[in-house]
């Protein structure tokens, strides 16, 4: 049988990367935090982020790497305190579902935030977790600094704001039947979970359109929260911590004894998640290395 012209063989990879090519530039902005056994309700979530992954890199407003100075600081800091304050006032009302509602207005600060001149993070673990993941970490070690500074002033303004305005404040501290070892390793956990898939999912170049990566960060906050919301508090932000243990001793003279737990413990989730992150990388790497080159002659 006659048979008709062969189909031209499928553009090699290299042919199609020219053709699509994927400007540097990342971006990490995201969300959780919570209070669980508190003074006035249950638990709450804020703070988070996104990262891309090939390398992880800043996003900027170009979307390229570098900027991030003040402008950056500041979008870090209204999104902390609006993370922060919502978290503040789904448990001074005892909201029964506050992982929706604290997930939902993470998501919709990551989308909104994602074209401007922050990263998204708002905590500071995800921004540890970023940094420990640049082929550079000397050149990002400023601008983390300055994002964790907005960060943690975010969180601050935000506990005394809702202090100031309803004179009531609630401490984190572990659940009713747990010890302060279980909250710390809970804390640990899902802060490593929650830097996860942040790394994981987050953009990788300045075309964010058809992206849902804000939605996988605030579902992970909100299954946190429901999971261990009455455990630790889900705090999973030293940032978030500081603003609602610092407002709590102000109001009370009590409160300080549990911060080092929330402090401490999102740095060594963060810690885990990079180890775990470089690791799942270096083993597709080499699977990919591993796999016989494609014929192009089919």
């Amino acid at each position: 049988l006659a048979q008709g012209p062969r189909p031209s063989p499928p553009a090699p990879p290299s042919a199609r990367r020219a053709r699509t090519p994927r400007p540097p530039g990342g971006h990490v902005g995201g969300p959780l935090g919570g209070a669980g056994a508190l003074a006035g309700g249950p638990g709450l979530s804020a703070g988070l982020v996104a990262a891309s992954t090939e390398p992880i890199t800043m996003k900027t407003e170009q979307g390229h790497e570098g900027g991030l100075g003040l402008d950056g600081c500041f979008s870090e800091f209204i999104g902390t305190f609006v993370l922060v304050f919502t978290f503040g006032l789904n448990t001074l009302q005892h909201t029964v579902l506050w992982p929706i509602s604290v997930g939902s207005i993470l998501t919709g600060l990551i989308f909104g935030s994602s074209s401007g001149a922050g990263a998204c993070h708002f905590n500071p673990a995800v921004t540890i977790g970023v940094m420990l993941c640049q082929e550079k970490r000397e050149l990002f070690a400023r601008r983390a600094f300055l994002l964790i500074f907005g960060q943690m002033m975010g969180g601050l303004v935000a506990g005394l704001t809702y202090y100031a305005l309803f004179g009531a404040t609630f401490g984190l501290q572990p659940g009713r039947g747990y010890n302060s070892s279980q909250a710390f390793t809970i804390e640990s956990l899902f802060s490593a979970g929650l830097v996860l898939v942040v790394l994981g999912v987050a953009p990788k170049g300045r075309d964010w359109s058809g992206q849902y990566f804000g939605l996988a960060i605030g579902m992970f906050l909100a299954a946190a929260g429901f999971a261990v919301g009455g455990i630790s508090g889900c705090a999973l932000n030293p940032a978030l911590a500081l603003g609602v243990q610092f407002s709590h001793f102000l109001h009370t003279g009590h409160g300080l004894e549990y911060l080092h737990i929330y402090l401490f413990a999102p740095v060594l989730g963060a810690l885990l998640a990079v180890a775990a992150f470089k690791g799942l990388t270096s083993l597709r790497e080499a699977h990919v290395a591993q796999q016989p080159a494609a014929r192009s002659d089919v």
